[in-house]
């Protein structure tokens, strides 16, 4: 099941702005750190994806994202991941992105109006 915890940063004048969805000025999203996909996952903003699996693997970044929306990406699996781009771009283009290299940690920021790729770093 998927699941999102929430921080209330101030106090409610009105018990109708409750809900995170009402007021975001409000409400902060909490990440959940270092998630392990052994299979198809979809990824929310913030998600830091482990991926360790022997078989082919499909990572879906948000979909309607927002300028500064980022999703980190690590294939430490014998088996290939793709990053599906669930709509928008990935560096301008309308393709997935297929990480063909073990061992490497990508960063996929969202810019407003494509996905950047950033290099995070080499597994060991």
């Amino acid at each position: 099941q998927r699941w999102r915890i929430w921080v209330l940063l101030d106090c409610l004048p009105n018990v109708a702005l409750a809900e995170p969805c009402v007021d975001l000025t409000r409400w902060q999203s909490f990440n959940r750190g270092m998630v392990v996909a052994n299979s198809n996952f979809a990824a929310f903003s913030g998600d830091d994806v482990l991926c360790p699996a022997s078989t082919a693997v499909t990572i879906t970044l948000p979909q309607g994202p927002s300028a500064g929306d980022f999703v980190k990406v690590a294939r430490a699996g014998t088996g290939g991941v793709t990053v599906a781009r669930n709509g928008a771009t990935i560096l301008n283009v309308a393709d997935d992105f297929v990480i063909d290299r073990p061992d490497v940690r990508l960063a996929f920021m969202f810019t407003g109006t494509t996905w950047r790729i950033s290099m995070e770093g080499i597994l060991a």
